[in-house]
């Protein structure tokens, strides 16, 4: 899609072909929400007309660009490939999984990347030695995360020892007990599934609520386990309130002895490996979350952009660097500049103050859509589970009005305005002068520059950060033509590519089952795809659909070398 490219972020026009597009999406986004408040069959007829709408326009306007050469999606199909045959240890490696919930879907789910398909790999491709070479270093620093999340286990299990079919009712009451000391449950009411990587307390509660009976010391404490906090997404893939200052000194130390790895390490660990469920809905989240997640943070990077992103309710440190279109600036240079403007009474120029905010906004943009670029994969994951299980659908349900496709629009379009939240939360807090501009000031002033000068500035600067960002990245479908111009913001043109990936991954996805008559292609194309973004998350971003135009190519030749 030419219009749709890192170079073109902040561009404020789109070609007019694109207005009724947009003007059909933001109708699409409002009826969802409609539907979603009053659950009526019209509202949601409602919505499933504006997608089927919306694909149809966007096969004309978006199509991919057939500009990716071969070589890189050879690269990204072979580093995906050789990762995806490590996915199953992720979740049933040792220690063996133990499950007291019952789950009726987690062990049910199958991987189709196996040792004969890794050959398979190496065999369909022979990128040259660099590209080798990077992919196995890659992989070793990935695999040392999942042996680590394999040795806490293992070092809980120990401590803790559980095993399959047996009664593990003492394991799991000082198990519960040393993560939550002096918690309020009954040993009955709670149960424990263990993956070779991640434990899944679950409890039986809805809406804040013990199911089982009530007490104002039980509210407290699932409300503690259960309130989200923006800073949780730095314990990805778990997302869960367990902080590392929430671990308890005694399991650390503990811990610490049984597997000789540091304190420190496991207090940072440990949050990104115990997940809080309600028990009566585990199979609504346990695909998602284990065979979804999972691997995105045990053998790919997704985990560094999501704890970056748990940071960002602050403006990006005076010295820190940031590049975009061969331009590196800091904050103290671009605010510096203009405080000796203001020194000499000379008029200030804010456009340093724009480049520097569109590389720095850009950076943690991009940062944050990885996390709704796991959340496309990870429902990508959860669909290949049911089209091999339809019977389990009644397990699963989902919140979308378009349950039936892979990727889903719907859920995609209103998540994009919570990443979008998080990604400039720093930026938004300072331009609407919720941010304390005194710091500011102190820090730029104890290098010696004048303050009532240096005060000016800063408060010249957060007017107009202010005033940018409502302009430049207001979170929702902003257009307007003006005499004959379709003006419109980042948030419309990620949107729009978001929409073309929709209706490339969906189509993709039915060609390939219509031809095959299964799905067992889905884990190398959700492997190789996230392969290709994390190589360069600015840019394929932007390219995934190209990707994909590969794909089909890519796996018939993957499937002759079986």
């Amino acid at each position: 899609m030419p219009c749709f490219a890192d170079a073109r972020l902040f561009e404020p026009t789109l070609p007019l072909a694109y207005a009724p597009l947009l003007a059909d999406m933001a109708s699409f986004m409002a009826a969802v929400k409609t539907a979603r408040a009053s659950k009526s069959s019209a509202d949601i007829a409602e919505v499933r007309r504006l997608h089927d709408a919306l694909m149809v326009q966007a096969r004309i306007l978006l199509p991919p660009e057939r500009i990716l050469p071969l070589a890189d999606a050879e690269a990204a199909f072979f580093s995906g490939g050789i990762r995806a045959s490590r996915y199953r240890e992720t979740v049933l490696g040792e220690p063996p999984l133990v499950d007291t919930a019952g789950s009726q879907t987690l062990s049910s789910f199958e991987v189709d990347v196996d040792a004969a398909a890794l050959e398979a790999v190496h065999r369909a491709f022979t990128p040259d030695a660099m590209v080798r070479e990077a992919t196995a270093a890659r992989l070793e620093e990935e695999l040392s995360q999942l042996r680590l999340r394999q040795a806490i286990m293992a070092g809980l299990d120990r401590l803790f020892p559980m095993r399959p079919e047996a009664d593990n009712r003492a394991a799991i009451d000082a198990c519960v007990a040393a993560l939550y000391p002096g918690h309020p449950l009954h040993s009955d009411e709670v149960a424990v599934i263990r993956t070779s990587t991640a434990l899944f307390v679950c409890i039986p509660f809805s809406d804040g609520v013990l199911t089982t009976r009530d007490d104002p010391r039980i509210r407290a404490f699932i409300e503690e386990l259960t309130d989200y906090h923006p800073s949780f997404s730095a314990h990805f893939p778990s997302f869960g309130s367990l902080t590392s200052g929430r671990v308890a000194a005694p399991l650390l130390a503990a811990l610490a002895a049984e597997t000789g790895l540091t304190e420190s390490l496991l207090q940072e660990t440990l949050p990104t490996m115990v997940v809080v469920l309600p028990t009566d809905k585990i199979d609504q989240y346990i695909v998602h979350d284990a065979w979804g997640h999972g691997w995105q943070a045990l053998l790919f990077r997704f985990e560094e952009t999501y704890q970056r992103v748990a940071g960002y309710t602050a403006l990006p440190r005076l010295d820190q660097a940031v590049t975009r279109s061969g331009r590196t600036l800091t904050l103290r240079g671009v605010l510096e500049a203009q405080i000796a403007r203001q020194v000499r009474g000379a008029t200030l120029v804010t456009a340093d103050w724009d480049a520097w905010l569109e590389a720095a906004t850009a950076e943690r943009l991009y940062d944050a859509l990885s996390g709704l670029n796991a959340e496309v994969l990870a429902d990508v994951v959860e669909y290949k589970y049911l089209a091999l299980r339809p019977e389990d659908a009644a397990l699963m349900p989902s919140s979308s009005f378009v349950k039936e496709l892979p990727t889903k629009l719907d859920l995609t379009l209103l998540d994009m305005d919570y990443y979008y939240r998080c990604a400039l939360a720093g930026f938004r807090r300072f331009g609407n002068r919720e941010a304390a501009e005194d710091a500011l000031v102190a820090a730029l002033c104890a290098s010696g520059l004048p303050e009532a000068e240096t005060a000016a500035v800063v408060d010249a600067f957060a007017g107009h950060v202010g005033a940018w960002l409502d302009g430049i990245h207001g979170a929702e479908v902003g257009f307007a033509v003006v005499d004959g111009v379709l003006q419109t913001n980042t948030f419309s043109r990620v949107a729009l590519n978001y929409l073309g990936l929709h209706v490339q991954f969906n189509d993709l996805y039915a060609a390939l089952m219509a031809q095959r008559g299964d799905v067992r292609f889905a884990d190398l194309l959700v492997f190789s795809t996230a392969a290709y973004l994390e190589e360069d998350w600015e840019h394929h971003f932007w390219h995934l659909d190209a990707f994909l135009d590969h794909f089909p190519d890519l796996l018939a030749r993957y499937e002759d070398a079986l």
